[in-house]
């Protein structure tokens, strides 16, 4: 068998194993001077030094054990250890927050940070003084005593948070430590029910909310939109795989001033089953026919008549021509354009007599 190879110097990987050692013992022990550094010019340890290294690997090893207990000692803590260290030497009761606003004020500086929490040396923990961390416990205590979560403050006036942040804002009063509301400002908001209820009013709903706002089914929410009784006040998107599909939104106030609307018995029509005919239909078809007769009648400078036939269910449009026009196609085609009316227009039908005239 060939005899095993002689090392006459050794690299920090080869030293640490002929010695006994872990490769951190040497990686380590050099800056730290219980490992003595390469003796070569080369950067290597020479076979000499090498085995008196080996024989010191006891000693080099509780030399590593207590560098790192002094490292543990003086490792830099975040917020919620350094809120237990300084208590225990102060004898106050500390919160993290409080070791957070001593960083806010000046009195503390971080050595490092782990993700978002900043880390500070034990030296500067210990030359705290208590009178100041009672003044920033005390202030603290004041505040939450004072004030009240923004959750809560919104429940509390009965908008939701984002609408209560615009209100804050409104009002020239910010949101303060711990995302917390002055509780003055709070009351005050809540006894102000003309505020809240024009916040409240401001909300967007889609059609299924106004729908179920108003008390009635979507079918017929359809028709009040028809009859323009309620126009949007903006538009959402809906994004998928393949489309996107835009809706509208209506104001809150806009969506309840609906049933303002006269000449509609709205009790009945929120009355109405699924699957029952609609009450609100015959009401909105009436208006948009009648409309467009108004609108015919304005364009063409005549007299334009809507009359219901009860025994049939159909419209009737009847009118004087001037100079032969309108003639019954015109009137027709404008009737087809009207979109709005495109659900009604079956039931519609031009005066026989007027067409006759016309032909």
């Amino acid at each position: 068998m060939p005899k095993p190879k002689v090392l006459a110097d050794f690299g920090p990987i080869q030293l640490a194993e002929f010695a006994g050692l872990y490769r951190v013992h040497v990686t380590v022990g050099v800056p730290e001077k219980f490992v003595p550094g390469p003796d070569l010019p080369s950067g290597r340890w020479s076979r000499a030094l090498a085995e008196q290294i080996a024989a010191d690997a006891p000693d080099i090893r509780i030399a590593y054990d207590e560098y790192k207990a002094r490292a543990r000692a003086n490792q830099p803590i975040g917020w919620k250890k350094a809120a237990a260290r300084v208590a225990e030497r102060t004898g106050l009761t500390l919160d993290w927050s409080d070791i957070q606003q001593a960083e806010t004020l000046g009195l503390l500086t971080a050595v490092d940070h782990y993700d978002d929490v900043s880390l500070y040396s034990l030296s500067q923990l210990d030359a705290l003084a208590a009178e100041t961390m009672a003044g920033i416990v005390a202030e603290r205590l004041s505040w939450t005593a004072n004030s009240t979560p923004r959750k809560e403050a919104a429940a509390q006036v009965g908008l939701l948070p984002e609408e209560l942040d615009a209100e804050m804002q409104r009002r020239g009063v910010q949101l303060g430590r711990f995302r917390r509301y002055p509780a003055e400002a709070v009351e005050a908001l809540a006894l102000d029910d003309e505020a809240c209820g024009r916040v409240i009013g401001e909300r967007q709903l889609n059609s299924t909310e106004a729908a179920d706002l108003l008390g009635i089914r979507q079918s017929d929410f359809v028709h009040v939109v028809a009859a323009g009784w309620l126009r949007p006040c903006a538009f959402g998107e809906v994004v998928d795989r393949r489309n996107t599909i835009t809706f509208a939104l209506y104001r809150r106030a806009d969506v309840l001033a609906v049933l303002q609307v006269p000449g509609v018995d709205w009790p009945a029509v929120q009355a109405t089953g699924k699957g029952a005919p609609s009450v609100l239909m015959p009401v909105v078809r009436a208006l948009l026919i009648t409309r467009a007769a108004a609108r015919i009648g304005e364009q063409y400078q005549v007299q334009v008549d809507a009359e219901h036939h009860e025994d049939t269910g159909r419209w009737v449009l009847a009118w004087e021509t001037f100079e032969g026009v309108p003639t019954a196609a015109q009137v027709a085609a404008d009737l087809d354009r009207d979109t709005a009316l495109a659900a009604h227009r079956h039931t519609i039908q031009l005066d026989p007599a007027i067409e006759e005239t016309h032909r």
